[in-house]
């Protein structure tokens, strides 16, 4: 059992007959849903993703244009689908009141200079030219959140040398809403925090209309606190069952599966013990009954319902779980102890392949430390990732295999610092971050894509072959496939940072850094892109970043043979990587005949023939994994025009097998099984 717990603090009502009580104050963000954007303003790092409602510079109050609730919410039992803000800090339900926004002079609730139907953290000011508006959904249905931020604004009486961040959270499914006191720096205004219904009924935080932010002035959720209002009555015993802890799609290779759930007490006692019942597709219901417990007022608990779920078959789940006791006697609020949740069990063609993409540098100091551990873990994870990096110019003279097109790629990320990775393009960590818990919690993301590519190499020239399934139909239409050619390992390169191998070193984007836009993706609509790029010159090496490859003269290709590809589907409205793959090898350079020999069985377990079509002396064989990594090699005399090959040591999964005969070479796909 796990518990966190909420810190009590004030509260304070003013009602007639009570639709709303407020919780007690509690820290971070409102049930975690918004749990990695940053508190910074329009185009100085707030993430992507929001919109500006209302820009700054707004000297007296103004109200923002009517925006529509992208969910079913209730305000006050009544359903509302829209909303306009005000510079002053009201957001209001009503936007069909013609009246002007509220004055920056805040005062108590309800007041008649407010407008019936809002919610008010009633005293700041849009002033600034930096100061915004901004708005973001966040989370699945039917568990969204609407977050509604006024974002660097001002106090009332001044607008430079501070500024305060307030949020104001619209919650789908249990109507509630919250008031988030983000971030504060320099400020001391004095603010009304509540709900108002009408003119006679009104909700408002203690210390309204002299509130002073508590948040201090970090940029994350950590120094956030915020208050809930939440829609009924409150009653002695109580239990809200928020959320059933698992994803809502799941790969059946990864069961069993633990199934936990969250509970809130929305009573007034505090839970000293609960029975919860699950049931999976109507089948026979399993009680869990806790007791020992010490879940205050507003607190929250998770409980482990079932610690085994072992289902067999890919297919659709309901599962459904409610509150049979809380303190022994039953459940006194009906409305919010039953929770049903829908989860779709997927095939192995649905496993996601993550893409690791690393900004590093030959002149960093911590690169080698930081390129050791990444590639650490990406042989622990051989099939399930693939690896592409980017040299880049700095610090110092910085790598010399450092292209535009690089930048292009920190650019489009806005990568912070050298040895910083994306995974999965939705994950920016340094890459001494990354480890087997992180990149686990990816791979458990189901991929909608089928992804499958070939490449060959002919002199200079590198063919791609991409085949794109999407399994599912997509929303967006910007979608891009990217292409990217690497050297498995280059050497020249070394600088200051003590490695003599670098890693999947990115030579060219192909086209290039852009990719190939594919617009929509529609599940009926296979698409084959077909790709090739021709290296130009002759090699040379850069002295430093500052004198990059010029591609259309020259190249810094160590050695042709060393290529390989990698191959992604990426939202660039998102910037998330829907699914990653390495392109397999399936022509070399000098390959005579297709058919020069033969692999039998294929797949393979223990061991693997081949055939030769020619009389044969002697035959040099090597073994490619799917990210290019030699794994066998060996130079034998067939027998009869045959040799076995002994594959008890490889792991399941794709090879490329390069044999030479003859002076012939031919290259062939092997499966392990």
């Amino acid at each position: 059992m796990k518990n966190l717990l909420f810190i009590p603090a004030f509260l304070l009502a003013i009602t007639c007959n009570a639709q709303y009580y407020i919780s007690q104050v509690a820290n971070g963000n409102p049930n975690n849903i918004n749990q990695e954007d940053f508190e910074y303003p329009p185009g100085g790092g707030l993430p992507s993703g929001w919109t500006s409602i209302l820009a700054g510079g707004q000297n007296s109050p103004t109200w923002s244009p009517s925006q529509t609730i992208p969910f079913t919410f209730k305000f006050n039992d009544t359903a509302v689908t829209s909303f306009k803000a005000s510079s002053s800090g009201v957001v209001t339900f009503n936007t069909g009141s013609t009246s002007g926004a509220p004055s920056h002079n805040n005062g108590s609730l309800p007041s008649n200079a407010v407008p019936n139907k809002s919610v008010c953290v009633w005293g700041v000011s849009g002033k600034g030219s930096n100061d915004a508006i901004v708005t973001k959904a966040f989370g699945s249905a039917p568990n969204r959140q609407l977050w509604i931020s006024y974002n660097n604004y001002s106090e009332a009486s001044i607008f430079v040398n501070h500024y305060t961040y307030f949020s104001i959270v619209l919650e789908e499914n249990s109507n509630r809403i919250y008031i988030v006191d983000q971030r504060n720096f320099g400020a001391t205004p004095s603010l009304t925090l509540g709900l108002q219904i009408n003119a006679s009924e009104a909700y408002q935080v203690a210390g309204s209309p002299n509130y002073n932010p508590l948040a201090g002035n970090s940029a994350t959720r950590t120094d956030n606190k915020y208050y809930g209002f939440i829609p009924g009555t409150q009653v002695t015993n109580d239990g809200f069952l928020k959320k059933l802890v698992l994803r809502d799609d799941m790969l059946l290779s990864s069961a069993p599966y633990t199934v936990d759930v969250t509970l809130e007490n929305t009573g007034i006692d505090t839970i000293h013990s609960a029975e919860l019942t699950v049931s999976i597709n109507g089948n026979a219901a399993t009680t869990i009954n806790t007791t020992n417990l010490n879940i205050p007022p507003n607190g929250l608990s998770t409980f482990t319902l079932l610690n085994n779920w072992n289902p067999n078959t890919a297919a659709t789940y309901n599962i459904k779980t409610w509150i049979k006791t809380i303190n022994t006697v039953a459940d006194q609020n009906n409305q919010n102890d039953t929770l049903v949740k829908t989860v779709n069990l997927y095939g192995n063609e649905h496993q996601r392949i993550a893409l690791v993409e690393t900004f590093t540098s030959s002149t960093s100091p911590t690169s080698k430390t930081a390129n050791d551990q990444v590639e650490t873990l990406l042989n622990n994870n051989v099939g399930y990732v693939t690896s592409l990096k980017y040299q880049m110019n700095g610090p110092g003279t910085g790598d010399p295999y450092f292209t535009s097109e690089a930048l292009t790629r920190n650019q489009y990320y806005s990568i912070q610092a050298v040895n910083s990775l994306m995974l999965d393009g939705k994950n920016q960590l340094y890459s001494q971050q990354l480890n087997q818990d992180t990149l686990d919690e990816n791979l458990e993301d189901v991929a909608f894509i089928d992804l499958d590519a070939t490449y060959w190499v002919n002199g200079k020239t590198v063919n791609i072959n991409v085949d794109i399934n999407p399994l599912e139909t997509f929303a967006g239409q910007n979608y891009v496939l990217q292409a990217a050619i690497f050297e498995t390992i280059t050497t020249q390169n070394a600088k200051t940072s003590g490695e003599t191998e670098f890693f999947h070193v990115m030579k060219k984007m192909v086209p290039n850094a852009n990719g190939t836009l594919l617009g929509g993706l529609n599940k009926a609509n296979s698409v084959t892109q077909n790709l090739s790029y021709q290296f130009n010159g002759n090699f040379r090496l850069p002295g430093n970043a500052n004198n990059q490859i010029n591609h259309a003269t020259e190249h810094s290709v160590e050695e042709f043979s060393d290529l390989g590809v990698v191959v992604w589907v990426q939202d660039n409205d998102t910037k998330e990587i829907l699914q990653s793959a390495y392109a397999v090898n399936t022509i070399s350079i000098d390959e005579l005949e297709k058919n020069s020999v033969v692999l039998f069985p294929n797949p393979a377990k223990e061991y693997v023939k081949i055939g030769f079509a020619q009389n044969t002396a002697s035959a040099e064989v090597s073994i490619f994994s799917i990210d290019g990594k030699k794994v066998h090699h060996s130079a034998e005399k067939p027998l009869s025009n045959e040799l076995e090959l002994n594959t008890s040591q490889l792991l399941p999964g794709l090879y490329v097998i390069e044999i030479n005969s003859n002076g012939n070479n031919a290259v062939e796909k092997l499966i392990i099984e």
